[in-house]
């Protein structure tokens, strides 16, 4: 984590604990984004947080709700 922020050993433990987990998580997305399946893993993370359907691709793929009835 030092070495992914630049910093002494001494001053990453002087981050406050809300601000260390926020640069954990960036750490971690910039390191699976450097290989093709870490890709993958982020894009599905990034499906698995939508909390809003895709209305036009659920018609896409299964047709307008008149079609199904």
């Amino acid at each position: 984590m030092a070495q992914f922020l630049n910093m002494s050993y001494e001053e990453v433990k002087d981050i406050p604990f809300d601000e260390f987990e926020i640069l954990k998580r960036l750490k971690q997305i910039n390191d699976y984004s450097k290989t093709k399946e870490g890709l993958e893993i982020l894009k599905d993370n990034i499906r698995y947080t939508c909390t809003s359907p895709d209305v036009d691709k659920l018609r896409e793929k299964y047709g307008k709700e008149e079609d199904n009835g």
